[in-house]
């Protein structure tokens, strides 16, 4: 009888075990559904990646072109030639980026200096006139005090 008792034990531990494993079984399928679905993503986050790439690169084109109209309205010689290929590796893209921001960045700037108004010349004039007065003022005085001790 305790052998009896003892397979029906051993038995419920069995169905119990398997119980658990049908579980995760269930589980592991649920996962390896998910599978498709990251894979489709990934695949879509990839081919954004190249869309990107590609409109740095037009845009990398766009602002080497600008830049050579404006050395040319400014008479000076371009940065890159005309000549050049402007495709570039993917590892050179940000570094270049990041030289051509701060070439806008300092174009802007030197626009911006050049775009002085007329009322601003004016004034940089007549500060120019009352400071060359002054100094010519200074002259005349060192001079006569000169004179006065010789």
């Amino acid at each position: 009888m305790q052998s009896i008792d003892s397979l029906r034990e051993l038995n419920s531990k069995l169905l119990a075990e398997i119980s658990e494993l049908m579980k995760v079984n269930a589980e592991l399928k649920d996962k390896n559904a998910e599978i498709p679905d990251l894979k489709r993503k990934f695949a879509e986050i990839e081919s954004e990646k190249v869309e990107l790439k590609a409109r740095i690169a037009e845009i990398l084109r766009q602002a080497v072109e600008e830049n050579q109209l404006s050395m040319a309205t400014h008479h000076e010689k371009p940065l890159v030639d005309k000549k050049m290929d402007t495709s570039l590796p993917e590892e050179l893209i940000p570094e270049v980026i990041a030289k051509q921001s701060v070439s806008a960045v300092n174009i802007s700037v030197m626009d911006q200096c050049d775009q002085t108004t007329l009322e601003d010349k004016e004034t940089n004039a007549f500060l120019d006139e009352v400071r060359k007065k002054k100094i010519s003022d200074e002259i005349r005085q060192r001079n006569r005090k000169k004179k006065l001790q010789a």
